[in-house]
């Protein structure tokens, strides 16, 4: 139970962040993801690689604007982007090629990437240095600092509803009793 919480703490968290740092990269046009019944729809990046569209189009769908599900209302760092194309092939069996995976990495990271401003205050995490993360309450720390840094989540940029999912998919991988063997193997199969 104190894990859920601590999911929800940290979306919580994370939704206190100052509206610039949700909205999406100003170098794409942006696009409205529309939901009936919401007051104003978020804004969306379209994606216009063919290479990105056919890898990750097979999962993530397109929609008439261009907008892929998820990656249009996601923004993170190069080394954000990196990590979640080798959680894509780990995870969900993405086939792709060295060669593909780095003009894809190239192109999220130009075009869903964060602005040098919002990117500034993550750096340390791409640099490997070591600093002590301010830590918003206890919750957080017991609940995500166990297996990341902060400044994971920090470096991304979500909809209200793509944090909403993340959380749900770590209540249902973590919070659920586990055998010690399959504490072990979890956390070997997927690194920090």
């Amino acid at each position: 139970m104190t894990k859920v919480c601590g999911y929800v703490a940290l979306i919580a968290w994370l939704g206190m962040l100052p509206a610039q740092a949700q909205s999406p990269n100003p170098a794409s046009p942006p696009a409205t993801q529309e939901k009936p019944g919401d007051a104003k729809a978020e804004e969306g990046i379209p994606v216009t690689d063919p290479l990105v569209t056919a890898k990750c189009g097979t999962c993530h769908t397109k929609d008439d604007k261009g907008n892929l599900s998820r990656i249009s209302w996601e923004r993170s760092t190069p080394e954000g982007w990196e990590e979640a194309i080798k959680r894509m092939v780990r995870l969900n069996g993405l086939e792709i090629t060295p060669a593909e995976a780095r003009s894809v990495l190239k192109y999220l990271s130009t075009y869903h990437g964060l602005a040098p401003e919002e990117a500034k205050p993550v750096m340390y995490m791409p640099e490997h240095r070591i600093l002590d993360e301010p830590v918003p309450n206890e919750t957080v720390r017991t609940t995500c600092m166990g297996c990341h840094p902060l400044g994971r989540g920090l470096s991304w940029r979500r909809s209200k509803e793509d944090w909403k999912l993340l959380t749900n998919l770590h209540v249902f991988l973590y919070a659920r009793p586990m055998s010690p063997s399959a504490v072990a193997s979890s956390a070997m199969a997927t690194p920090p």
